[in-house]
């Protein structure tokens, strides 16, 4: 009795067991990394959200390092997965372009980089049992150019590689290179050549052709070489390799202008400060709303840049009246998303939800996007629309100026006003509601930008961490609860108002003024102030101008000058012997039109030779005129 009461007990233990068991079998990553599922996540926020499903850093890997030249040949480990030395590992690129795998004697993991013809975020499988590729990882393909420098082999003598054969340039070509990067005590040295070609992809009259690239093995210039890190040659020509480009470059003709065009200018837009705006037509407000909004969408263009903003934090610790920014995410046509937002005093970027390092390199070819991040304090971002957004951070507060192409005119709504060269109707609604800059209260512009809060199926930000979901993910989009300061009076018995006073001179103080007073703090003004400054310098540099076209230099002559832009002047001269034919000067008209005539150089002979010509002209057609003058009186 009492042992069948333990077997009914182990039964229902056992059946609680298989059930749950039964329920959380699916609960895994492999291939379904990216997505979330109904017990845990295998999304790349699951980490700071500490919701990842048991196996997502074994089955969503991450390398190191995280970039390859596009050349390919880095060993890239795969990191969180423990393999048997004597294992067999497959890594397939692309879902096309596999490549053998292999395991060090520690059990770590290693696939080598492919040859590949493009740049970007390359996807990669991984199978450890040669049948399913169900581990997925992503490694970043850069440009030789911007691949990591500690991987490169330093030619000695750059100038003496580049003219090697030319008279006078002789001898032995010397190299080096890290050898640490390499775990061996011996190396392998060999050239390779790069090549393109077309190929045709139909026979007959209609056919065409692709261009079609190469890189492959030529010859070896040493075998099991000690790894000391430098290798010298004296190179050997050959003519079976002739036909191959190594580090060939091309310069093509490019045709000149011959005539009047605009040069035109971007418009921009910025955000600054305890959340000043500068339209893109230049009307100039303030908005202290706390949540997500939209600075610039044009559905029609497939354009959409979005703002977060939060509580403005005093050096106290109080939260003030005031918002600033926190986060910007944008996103072009069918681009990757990319926010910028700001962690830790610097900034962070994401593409797609995904935290991109930056240790490797500054630039990144993404797709339908680059970003260029010269420092932790400035990320500059560009789609392939021409459209711009740079993201600065200066004194802990983010500022960001928004570049539009004149093709977005009349195709922009949001914070950032409708771009039309009209300020008068900046102030739209959503629902279409024009309020005059001239006359609306700071509480009815209030209500205006409240009207551009993001929807949730709308958002592009990452909610990646319990404050980020409870601030902005699960409570509208825009808090209600939060009303700002409207007016911040001046009173002269603040202790900054005189140090406040000598600071914030010239255009932009009024946004100088109200962020001291309102964080309390000379920094924070300062900081506002150079801001805008440094967006009016880009304005007056991406203002629209007018080019003339270029003159060309008369022959046996001289020009002086190089620019042909609006009210520009150039002069010409002749050299010893020869004199001016037509204008000495001319000058850029705002129609794009050069004042004068062409100037020509010719001989003293010439000069009386073309005069002479020119007087025998005019005497004929004299006689011509009175020829025909006297044959009209005899016909009367």
């Amino acid at each position: 009795m009492h042992t069948r009461g333990h077997l009914k007990e182990t039964i229902f233990v056992c059946g609680i067991f298989l059930l749950f068991s039964s329920k959380t079998a699916g609960q895994t990553c492999r291939g379904q990394c990216g997505d979330v599922l109904e017990k845990c996540s295998c999304h790349a926020t699951c980490v700071s959200l500490l919701k990842c499903c048991a196996d997502y850093n074994q089955s969503c890997v991450q390398v190191m390092p995280h970039s390859s030249s596009m050349l390919g040949g880095r060993a890239l480990r795969i990191l969180g997965v423990a393999l048997h030395p004597g294992g067999r590992l497959l890594c397939r690129f692309k879902g096309e372009i596999e490549r053998e795998g292999f395991i060090d004697d520690e059990g770590h993991g290693y696939c080598s980089s492919p040859l590949l013809y493009e740049t970007g975020w390359i996807p990669f499988t991984v199978s450890i049992d040669g049948i399913h590729f169900d581990r997925f990882g992503e490694f970043l393909s850069v440009h030789p150019s911007k691949a990591d420098p500690a991987f490169e082999v330093i030619l000695v003598n750059a100038t003496q590689w580049q003219y090697y054969g030319t008279p006078n340039v002789s001898g032995r070509l010397k190299m080096t290179w890290n050898s640490s990067l390499i775990g061996a005590e011996t190396v392998n040295i060999e050239l390779w050549g790069y090549r393109e070609f077309s190929r045709s992809t139909e026979v007959g009259v209609n056919g065409s052709s692709s261009l079609q690239a190469e890189l492959s093995y030529l010859y070896s210039l040493g075998r099991n070489l000690p790894n000391t890190g430098a290798f010298s040659f004296v190179p050997e020509p050959s003519e079976d390799y002739s036909d191959w480009k190594l580090g060939n470059i091309r310069i093509t003709a490019s045709s000149k202008s011959d005539g009047a065009r605009d040069v035109e200018g971007l418009w921009s837009g910025v955000v600054l400060g305890d959340l000043h705006f500068v339209t893109f037509d230049r009307l100039s407000y303030t908005f202290n709303g706390k949540g997500e909004y939209y600075l610039v969408s044009s559905p029609d263009r497939e354009l959409s840049v979005q703002a977060r903003t939060e509580a403005l934090k005093c050096k106290n610790g109080t939260s003030a009246k005031a918002t600033v920014l926190s986060s910007v995410a944008m996103k072009g046509n069918t681009s990757d998303v990319i926010e910028v937002r700001r962690a830790d005093g610097h900034l962070q970027v994401l593409r797609n939800q995904k935290v991109l390092p930056f240790t490797e390199q500054r630039w990144m070819d993404l797709h339908g996007v680059f970003v260029f991040t010269p420092s932790l304090q400035n990320v500059t971002v560009i789609f392939l629309s021409g459209v711009g957004v740079e993201v600065r951070v200066r004194e802990g507060a983010m500022a960001v100026t928004v570049l539009l192409p004149s093709e977005f005119t009349n195709h922009t709504q949001g914070l950032l006003g409708l771009m039309n060269s009209d300020p008068s109707d900046d102030l739209l609604t959503r629902l279409g509601e024009i309020l005059s800059p001239a006359n609306a209260t700071p509480e009815e512009i209030f209500t205006f930008g409240a009207s551009w809060n993001i929807s949730k199926t709308s958002s592009l930000f990452t909610y990646d961490s319990k404050y980020l979901m409870d601030t902005y993910y699960f409570p509208p989009s825009h808090d209600t609860a939060f009303v700002p300061a409207f007016s911040l009076p001046e009173t002269p018995d603040d202790p900054l108002m005189a140090d406040m006073l000598a600071m914030c001179l010239g255009e932009g103080a009024q946004f100088c003024k109200y962020d001291t007073l309102t964080a309390q703090s000379l920094r924070m003004g300062n900081a506002t102030l150079g801001a805008y400054q440094s967006h009016l310098a880009l304005t007056e540099a991406l203002e629209q101008v007018v080019s003339c076209g270029w003159l060309p230099t008369p022959r046996n002559g001289k020009k002086n000058g190089t620019h042909y832009l609006e009210g520009s002047c150039l002069s010409f001269t002749c050299n010893e012997g020869f004199s001016l034919y037509g204008s000495m000067e001319r000058t850029c008209l705002d129609d794009g039109s050069w004042t004068g005539e062409q100037p020509y150089c010719i001989t003293d002979d010439n000069v009386r030779f073309v005069l002479g010509a020119v007087g025998s002209l005019s005497a004929l057609v004299t006689m011509a005129v009175m020829i025909n003058l006297h044959n009209r009186k005899q016909v009367r």
